[in-house]
């Protein structure tokens, strides 16, 4: 089976299914299509093959992306940790969950990691 593929100069080309582990590994692609549409490599989960076994494990270590609307209406992807410093400095409007778009000053936000409320005032004072 021949797999779509993207390098990083922006060169597209199908490679033989049994090379792409090879590729991912080595970074010589960006990225490639799967039939759920196109991953990118580093930031979308990856299955992680073992060549002794010829098991494949299931998708493992990456950095969950989250889908922003900033207030100029231009969209872009970014991780949970600069998510938190945009809400915080009121530059996106919306950003996605898995239920949805989620509307700043409209819609709940959870605290940020910044944030803490604790039942009792000595409670930090207790960790030692």
């Amino acid at each position: 089976m021949l797999i779509q593929v993207l390098y990083p100069d922006n060169r597209f080309d199908y490679v033989k299914d049994n090379m792409l582990h090879g590729l991912i590994e080595s970074r010589a692609i960006a990225r490639f299509k799967r039939s759920s549409g196109w991953v990118t490599v580093g930031v979308d989960p990856l299955r992680q093959f073992n060549r002794s076994t010829g098991q494949v494990k299931p998708d493992v270590g990456v950095k969950k992306i989250i889908r922003v609307e900033y207030s100029d209406n231009r969209f872009d992807y970014v991780t949970n940790e600069m998510l938190d410093n945009l809400i915080e400095s009121n530059k996106i409007v919306k950003f996605m969950r898995s239920t949805g778009w989620v509307t700043l000053g409209v819609d709940p936000l959870r605290k940020t990691k910044r944030e803490h409320s604790y039942s009792y005032p000595n409670e930090l004072r207790g960790r030692a």
